[in-house]
């Protein structure tokens, strides 16, 4: 027993890995949420199965309108000589039995099973290269558990089949080229045989039929083989290729009507946008024109940006979502040690590697991640699973170790951040809002990223990567005892100084600003009606990043990632309004009475309007809808009571939008103060709420003396007694 403990251990690990999976899977409530192209593979399985087709007609419309979670009622469609469902056929075919067997259980078991064939034959494999059982135990536990390879097998999409493929395949199609040094039984002699390198073969070209560019690992076999003087076999790797890949895209022909589903005219379609399906088909034509006016199909050239794919390749090691660091790090210590001896097969499948990383961050620099929704890297997988089988001399136990500790580091953080978040919206991205993830770079050059929410506040983009901020139509809240808000602000202009607007509900409360450079604390002013505000400054370090962005290829534009918190009163809250970098100076904001037909009597506790005319002589419009909004409002004074002679503001009157120049015709809603007397007026526009006009070079718009006199029974009973100011 004692003897064996040690040849127990590495299955043990590899069983403790995925618990720790299905765990997370558990905590993130992730089996009940349905992800980017998930919803298509899985109607397309379910079309197949159920209909034997993939064309989208009635039975499907029926089906997917039934469903319940939003991510299963979204579906890529494209049009040809029929409306079918736009990706590679060959999974949803091979998935469709396992779908009658347990829906979308049966799916994962597909991926599961198929993983662990592989895997199986990824040993015996590993066995020939190193004859200690335990060493190649370790190292395939470590490729297996750490990382996110198990957690793409619960994603009932074809990634996890791709990886399943590619190392079957690649073990299959080079097992002749590592001398065998462990057991002598079926599986061995079959390795060694000819048939292995065409079953290799099919599936490899199979792999390419799903995913075009894993063409590049599928190809590396038949140089590998040359150089280890297999020609024979080289010939049977390539006519196997080639036979397999004619199936997977005459498949993709015959159930779908394209060869290539990306290079036809395809759009997404969901509950909102309605379906090219039945009487409401007609309706919504127009989504295809637009989808054919914004789509980029196929492989057309690009014009390469060497900013983005230098970014992207930072991105790619250690992104935050992307970086190979967390999601494969056993892929850093693979690599690594296939560099460390000399050998043709393994510096192949590098260099195979390395050609398809280089197509994805030289062609498609912004999206080698594959879209908005995934699990780390998961156009790489087909890679990973060809460093495995690269190395000549199996990685040391210290490089081990080394990739088990980074992988438990993020294991926990994702758990964390699971716990953190009870109730809010599980995106694919969550595990990446605590612990190391923070750490790592945000991903700047994407497009997209799933859970994030893109503002465009004072002509600029502000992207909220993490759910810590309320985000409203103009504004975002915090709280205090909540994890810091993060940031991503993008800006073709120079941003020396960062500004907020903000109003907290309580007094005592102070504003937390944090970049990479420096941490800064600002306190807010007591505003005298039991809460705070002020106008914070804070003064932003350089970008850290600078390329060009989605919108604008052609201009460089500033990346700046900031985090802000709020310190004070426990549950405190505060709305803040970003201002850019914009310094509020007196030419923004002026305005100039055009006709103010203010009134010089009152009744007590009246409500009147009166019609105003303003003109606009600043360098900003104006408008109660902006991210600075501006509302017309007054202020009262009375002349009589030294007590109570502070300002006290009267209803905001809100405001459509004024261009500068332009002017302003409205209504001032005027609430009469409950106590009669003698009161100064001052009509203006207010900043926010809070900063009047007043504040800046020209004085108010108006000013005006009035007498309150005693109200009616009227008039009382409007206000109700209690409304209108007391004094």
């Amino acid at each position: 027993m004692t003897r064996s403990l040690p040849r127990l251990a590495p299955w043990l690990v590899l069983a403790a890995a995925v618990a720790a999976h299905l765990s997370l899977l558990v905590v993130r409530q992730s089996a009940s949420i349905v992800s980017g192209d998930e919803g298509t593979f899985l109607a397309m399985a379910e079309s197949l199965a159920l209909d034997g087709d993939l064309v989208f007609g009635e039975a499907d419309l029926e089906r997917v309108e039934a469903q319940s979670r939003p991510g299963r009622r979204a579906v890529i469609l494209q049009t040809t000589d029929r409306i079918a469902y736009s990706k590679p056929a060959l999974y949803p075919f091979l998935a469709a039995p396992w779908y009658l067997l347990g829906r979308e259980l049966g799916l994962v078991l597909f991926n599961a099973l198929a993983l662990a064939g592989a895997l199986v034959l990824a040993y015996r494999f590993l066995r020939r290269i190193d004859d200690r059982p335990t060493r190649a135990a370790w190292v395939l536990v470590t490729f297996a558990g750490t990382g996110v390879l198990l957690s793409y097998a619960v994603w009932t999409m074809s990634d996890s089949l791709q990886a399943s493929m590619t190392l079957a395949g690649l073990v299959l199609c080079l097992a002749v080229t590592r001398q065998g040094r462990g057991e002598t039984d079926g599986l061995e002699r079959f390795l060694d045989s000819r048939w292995a390198p065409l079953a290799g073969s099919l599936l490899l070209g199979a792999v390419v039929a799903m995913r075009y560019p894993n063409g590049v690992i599928a190809v590396a076999p038949l140089a590998a083989l040359a150089l280890a003087r297999r020609p024979g076999r080289a010939v049977v790797v390539a006519i196997g290729l080639a036979a397999s890949l004619a199936l997977g895209v005459g498949l993709n022909q015959w159930l779908g009507g394209a060869t290539v589903p990306y290079k036809t005219l395809r759009a997404t379609f969901n509950a909102a946008s309605g379906y090219p399906v039945g009487p409401q088909a007609a309706e919504i034509a127009g989504h295809w024109r637009v989808a054919e006016a914004t789509q980029r199909t196929g492989l057309e050239p690009i014009d390469w940006e060497p900013a983005v794919s230098a970014y992207g390749t930072a991105y790619f090691l250690i992104g935050r979502h992307t970086g190979l660091l967390l999601y494969f790090p056993a892929a850093l210590i693979l690599a690594v040690a296939a560099l460390r001896r000399r050998d043709a097969v393994g510096w192949v499948l590098l260099a195979a590697v390395l050609g398809m990383t280089a197509f994805y961050l030289g062609w498609m620099p912004r999206n080698f991640f594959g879209g908005a929704t995934f699990l780390g890297n998961r156009y790489f997988i087909a890679g990973y699973a060809a460093l495995l089988l690269a190395p000549r001399r199996l990685p040391g136990w210290k490089s081990l170790l080394a990739v088990w500790v980074v992988s438990l580091a993020a294991l926990v953080s994702a758990l964390v951040s699971a716990a953190r978040n009870p109730g809010l919206e599980e995106p694919s991205q969550s595990h990446a809002y605590a612990g190391v993830f923070r750490w790592l770079p945000y991903e700047s050059i994407a497009p997209s990223l799933d859970g994030r929410r893109d503002r465009y506040w004072s002509d600029e983009l502000v992207r909220f990567v993490d759910p810590y901020a309320r985000v409203e139509q103009h504004g975002f809240r915090l709280t205090v005892g909540a994890p810091a808000a993060e940031l991503f602000i993008s800006s073709g202009r120079e941003h020396r100084w960062v500004r907020f607007l903000v109003q907290a509900d309580r007094p005592g409360v102070e504003v937390v600003y944090r970049d990479w450079r420096r941490r800064q604390v600002a306190a807010l002013e007591t505003d005298g009606e039991g809460g705070s505000w002020g106008l914070v400054e804070v003064e932003a370090a350089p970008p850290l990043r600078r390329h060009p962005f989605w919108w604008d290829p052609a201009t460089p534009i500033g990346a700046w990632t900031m985090r802000l918190s709020l310190r004070g009163p426990e549950g405190a809250t505060a709305e803040l309004r970003y201002l850019g970098p914009y310094r509020l100076v007196p030419k923004f904001y002026a305005a100039e009475a055009v006709e103010v037909d203010l009134p010089v009597t009152g009744r007590a506790g009246e409500r009147v309007g009166h019609p105003v005319r303003i003109r606009n002589k600043g360098w900003r419009p104006w408008s109660s809808e902006d991210s600075i909004p501006i509302h017309l409002g007054y202020r009262l004074v009375s002349l009589e009571d030294d007590a109570g002679s502070a300002r006290r503001s009267g209803p905001l009157t809100a405001i459509g939008r004024v261009e500068p120049g332009g002017e302003l015709a409205t209504e001032l809603a005027v609430r009469w103060p409950r106590r009669p007397g003698r009161y100064r007026m001052v009509v203006d526009l207010a900043i926010a709420g809070r900063m009047w006009f007043e504040s800046w070079e020209g004085g108010p718009v108006a000013v005006v003396e009035v007498e309150v006199g005693p109200g009616t029974a009227e008039s009382a009973a409007a206000t109700g007694g209690s409304e209108a100011p007391p004094w």
